[in-house]
Formats: structure tokens, C-alpha cells, sequence
């Protein structure tokens, strides 16, 4: 199941970066975007980054960054200041249900940051683990992270008040004027996907179409 949102394309940078919670899988689908191999992965305390070549001969840079509250906005910082291609978010949809607060705060400070909406930076949101019966699919996890991401900006929103006594639309995320929706990114193309990259076949068809929006943005 996939479901789109399109929105027009900006000319960017050739850096693709991999974001998410930790154990969602991020060095797991930056190994299996390389080389295409399920191997064992560990938590990562620096970020990995390597070059994938297309078959139309174009060539971006893969970045994972790591997923520890501790070290990852540091590493995130780092890059933000330089234009980049494109965001895959990787969600553990066996774990969404408990992780579904700290998985909207991350995605709400990437929505939410000035270069990421000024350059337009398309977004992937990669729904992890569809090979565990018990793991929740790309809608229900759509509409889990609008109801969560609502609530952030009605908190964010506040707290801005109660500092100057003013409403705040600055980086507001979506329309203020209704409850939050993936749809009414104006500034982002978003995408929700189902995957599960411990699942190799022959044809590899979950990764593959990753790649394949990553070739596409």
C-alpha cells in the first residue's frame, strides 16, 4: 500500500538522508540500498554515508543518522545547514503504538525547520517491519502521526503564546485552521510507504521501492 501527496519538484543537493528512532532500521536499509544484503546491524553512534549510483548513471549520497535522543539532532544539525535531496523516515511499525510520541516529536522539528520547508525537501516516510504480523500499516500510522502532530502544534503553538502574548504562525506546520493533515503540506512532498527490510526475494521489491523514489526526487 502506498499512498501519495504530490507537490512539485525544486532543484537540490545530491545528500539523501535516513532518520528515525533508534532500532527502526535505518543501517539496515542503508546496507540493503548499497549492497542489498540483510546482515546484522548495532546501534549507531556516528552516522554512515556512502554513494549510490542509479541505472540512469545518477549518483546521491546516502547519509543514516543515528536514532539516540542523545546525538541525534547534534548530527542532524550538522547537515540541515547544507541543501539536501531528500528525507527518508523510517517508523518501526511493531512498536509505533509506544514510540508514537517521540517518533511525531522528531518528525514535528523536521517539518517544522526554516531550510527544510524553504528548500521544499520531499519526504518519505518508510513504514519498517511489515514482515511481523503484529506490525501497523501505512494508514494506520498516517493517521496516528496526524492526530499526534495536531496536538504538538496546538502545545507549540501555546508555549509561543505564552512567551509574547502573540498567535505565532511562524514554520506553522500545516493549515491553523483545521486539525492537521500530511495533505496540507504545501512546502513538502510526503509519501507513506510500506516496507520491511529483513524481507528478501528475488525481486527485492520493498527496498526497490525505496530506491526508486529516492532515483525519482
Amino acid at each position: 500500500l502506498v499512498i501519495f501527496i504530490l507537490r512539485r519538484k525544486t532543484v537540490r543537493g545530491n545528500d539523501v538522508l535516513i532518520l528515525g528512532l533508534c532500532n527502526s532500521g535505518k543501517t539496515l536499509l542503508f546496507t540493503r540500498l548499497l549492497v542489498n544484503k540483510v546482515v546484522d546491524t548495532y546501534i549507531s553512534v556516528k552516522e554512515n554515508k556512502s554513494s549510490l549510483t542509479f541505472n540512469n548513471h545518477k549518483s546521491l549520497n546516502i547519509i543514516d543518522i543515528p536514532g539516540s535522543d542523545s546525538i541525534r539532532l547534534r548530527i542532524f544539525d550538522q547537515y540541515i545547514l547544507f541543501i539536501f535531496r531528500a528525507i527518508i523516515f523510517l517508523i518501526d511499525g511493531s512498536t509505533i503504538q509506544k514510540e508514537i510520541k517521540n517518533a511525531a516529536e522528531y518528525l514535528y522539528t523536521v517539518l517544522t525547520d526554516n531550510l527544510i520547508m524553504s528548500n521544499q525537501v520531499p519526504l518519505l516516510i518508510a513504514c519498517n517491519k511489515q514482515d511481523l504480523g503484529f506490525a501497523k500499516g501505512s494508514t494506520l500510522i498516517k493517521s496516528a502521526l496526524e492526530k499526534e502532530l495536531n496536538q504538538l502544534r496546538h502545545t507549540k503553538s501555546a508555549a509561543l503564546d505564552g512567551v509574547d502574548g502573540k498567535s505565532s504562525t511562524s514554520n506553522c506546520l500545516g493549515n491553523p485552521r483545521k486539525d492537521f493533515s500530511f495533505s496540507d503540506l504545501k512546502k513538502n512532498e510526503t509519501q507513506f510507504i510500506e516496507i520491511s527490510c529483513k524481507r528478501i526475494n528475488e525481486d527485492s521489491s520493498d527496498v526497490e521501492s525505496v530506491k526508486e523514489w529516492i532515483s525519482n526526487v
